[in-house]
């Protein structure tokens, strides 16, 4: 089989895939990228400022550099992973997984479970929510209010428990 025709009948496969999903052309930094209403979406984006937003759909996933925004509601599975300076905004979903790194602000509401490692001052919030699990490297503030059964965890990396401080804020560190 000659190599053009392995190309394209691979292609001729995963067509159907692609018309599902959303491709990472459709991002890139500084410009508004949605993906709404498929089965499911995965955007990178290079470059820092990337916003992204997933919708009524079954799975989001989103990759980018600094200074990005993503908020993904009605979907089952979110997932993003971004760098320094990120906006995450999670609602109306069963899962929300996040990896970001310094100034990271993180919000999940109304969904059953919620996670988030995040880099040193970063603001965590948990509303209405089955579980919230959250992992901080560094100084961090996470507020965890009405969480369900499975409750609120906050991971401090030193390995010591958070404090609690007024307001029901949990800090790894200090309180302000």
């Amino acid at each position: 089989m000659s190599v053009a025709r392995a190309l394209s009948t691979l292609a001729f496969a995963l067509a159907p895939l692609f018309a599902l999903a959303c491709d990472d052309a459709f991002c890139e930094a500084g410009e508004p990228c949605d993906c709404s209403n498929r089965d499911q979406c995965f955007f990178e984006c290079e470059g820092s400022g990337c916003d992204m937003s997933c919708s009524a759909m079954t799975t989001c996933g989103a990759v980018c550099e600094n200074d990005c925004t993503m908020e993904c509601h009605d979907v089952s599975d979110c997932s993003s992973s971004c760098g320094d300076n990120c906006t995450i905004d999670c609602h109306n979903l069963d899962d929300c997984g996040v990896i970001c790194g310094a100034d990271c602000d993180y919000t999940c509401e109304q969904s059953s479970r919620c996670g988030v490692r995040a880099g040193p001052n970063s603001i965590i919030d948990c509303r209405d929510v089955s579980s919230c699990v959250v992992e901080c490297d560094g100084r961090c503030e996470v507020t965890c209010l009405r969480v369900g059964g499975d409750g609120c965890t906050v991971r401090c990396a030193n390995g010591d428990d958070p404090t609690s401080c007024p307001g029901g804020l949990q800090v790894c560190g200090s309180c302000t």
